[in-house]
């Protein structure tokens, strides 16, 4: 989740990419996303339900693919 908010404003702020994701242009939301993301589903694996191992995974996973795709546009600029 940090390489992809650091990448994100990296990209945006030194190399003038464009967030593709409308909801994530305010960098307080950008970055208030994904603590609050982490949280409600820590909070529903112990409050509600055991949340599958898969669902971190999936989570981590598409976070590192959005940080990769942030670093292969910064490259081509």
């Amino acid at each position: 989740m940090s390489a992809d908010v650091a990448t994100s404003i990296i990209g945006r702020g030194a190399y003038g990419l464009r967030e593709a994701n409308p909801l994530m242009s305010n960098y307080g939301v950008l970055i208030g996303s994904k603590p609050g993301a982490f949280a409600l589903i820590y909070a529903a694996d112990r409050w509600i339900a055991p949340v599958p191992a898969w669902t971190w995974y999936t989570v981590a996973g598409m976070n590192c693919g959005v940080a990769a795709c942030n670093v292969l546009n910064i490259e081509v600029h």
